[in-house]
């Protein structure tokens, strides 16, 4: 489903492959110029010692074993049949160019592979390694992230970035030139920046060629400098309502084509020091909780909402519930709407109050579960406006009912 208020990643994929993609965070068993001595060996001040990558799989396992692995732990939660090949950790252009046209090949060589994305420096894209990128463009699309974090050489210098911001120029101009996609990552809440100079970081990553922006909170980990710094003088962490406020902003300057492709992140439980309350990344994006102000919901209040959008989630409810012969509970309804991302929780209950009240809807308690079907009423109401519903969700819902009626059917038997 389109958001008409800003460009969202998921959206952007349903239009380009007709579905949802899913990453596979991968390890090509790089390193980075900031830790082998090249420019030093602690790393940027922020990051921990798996080089962002906690989340990616282990480099012990070959490209195709990492890509099976995690392909197993997403089938069991959702239906997925393309993936996004996602080298993380480190610097992932940071190695002889043999080496990474072997662990890129490996993966795109995967069919359900659809996309090549690889996070990386802009001061770790030489020729050949441009070349490489070029060439496996014209096979799969490749995506290059680079990490510029902000345009404030100050900032850069404290955080250790490594290189100046001619360097990120000309690393986007050369991507260009090859029609290479670029996806920027920036980070909020870097200690000493206010509010408009994080502003202006994006207004310059809008002003580029580039086609994606990460929007990512400052973490603090533990076993970082940016741990011991923040020990030491107890820095300003952005509250989750100066965060929502902030990225608000920041949507409302990106242009309308500019892919967001991160609105904040959750960094490992184990290592987080702060903020707390990130480690809610669903109730910063979706979940009303008193005293805070949902991200997505917040930027909807500034932005006008399309007069039917909330018919349309009443319609995505009934149809899902006409595409079935038993009863659904309300929290197998609420987790493959917010999976999906097509709404909240809060707006989630309120269609399904508002569908049982008009009689669309019959509700019955069984052992403390509220359990719905449609009734001959909601399936008249749905016909009509079955149209309402876009071809890509009616084909995502039938793909989800087709693997997953069985046990949905035995969770409330």
């Amino acid at each position: 489903m389109t958001d008409s208020r800003f460009r969202s990643l998921n959206d952007d994929l349903r239009e380009r492959f007709g579905e949802k993609l899913y990453k596979l965070t991968l390890n090509g068993g790089c390193t980075c110029p900031n830790r082998d001595g090249t420019l030093g060996t602690r790393g940027c001040i922020f990051c921990s010692e798996g080089g962002s990558g906690e989340f990616a799989a282990s480099p012990q396992l070959s490209i195709q074993e990492q890509i099976e692995d995690g392909k197993r732990r997403l089938a069991g939660k959702r239906p997925v049949k393309k993936y996004i090949a996602y080298f993380q950790a480190y610097t992932n252009t940071y190695a002889p160019v043999e080496h990474l046209r072997r662990v890129f090949t490996e993966a795109i060589s995967c069919p359900e592979i659809a996309v090549l994305s690889i996070a990386t420096r802009p001061d770790c894209l030489g020729e050949e390694v441009l070349e490489l990128l070029e060439e496996l463009n014209r096979r799969k699309p490749v995506w290059v992230e680079l990490g510029l974090q902000t345009i404030h050489e100050k900032t850069a210098s404290f955080i250790r970035r490594g290189y100046p911001l001619p360097v990120f120029d000309r690393a986007v101009k050369e991507l260009e030139a090859r029609g290479i996609e670029i996806i920027v990552h920036t980070i909020l809440g870097l200690p000493g920046e206010t509010a408009d100079m994080m502003l202006d970081t994006v207004r310059y990553v809008n002003s580029t060629p580039a086609a994606g922006i990460k929007l990512q909170l400052l973490h603090i980990l533990k076993h970082t400098d940016l741990a011991d710094y923040y020990q030491h003088t107890g820095f300003h962490i952005l509250t989750m309502n100066e965060y929502v406020d902030l990225v608000i902003r920041c949507l409302e300057v990106c242009r309308p084509d500019l892919v967001i492709h991160r609105l904040t992140g959750d960094g490992p439980k184990d290592l987080l020091i702060a903020p707390e309350w990130s480690q809610a990344k669903r109730q910063v994006l979706f979940r009303p909780k008193a005293g805070h102000a949902p991200l997505k919901a917040s930027y909807h209040e500034r932005r006008p909402v399309m007069a039917d959008t909330f018919t349309l989630y009443k319609l995505i409810i009934l149809y899902l519930l006409d595409k079935v012969n038993f009863p659904m509970s309300n929290a197998q309804l609420s987790e493959f709407i917010l999976e999906k991302e097509y709404t909240d929780y809060f707006t989630v209950q309120t269609a399904l109050s508002e569908l049982s009240e008009t009689g669309f809807l019959r509700v019955k308690t069984v052992r403390n579960t509220s359990l719905y079907r449609i009734t001959e009423e909601g399936r008249k109401t749905l016909s009509y406006f079955i149209q309402k519903i876009s071809p890509a969700i009616r084909e995502e819902i039938d793909s989800f009912l087709q693997e997953h009626s069985y046990e949905l059917r035995n969770e409330i038997s």
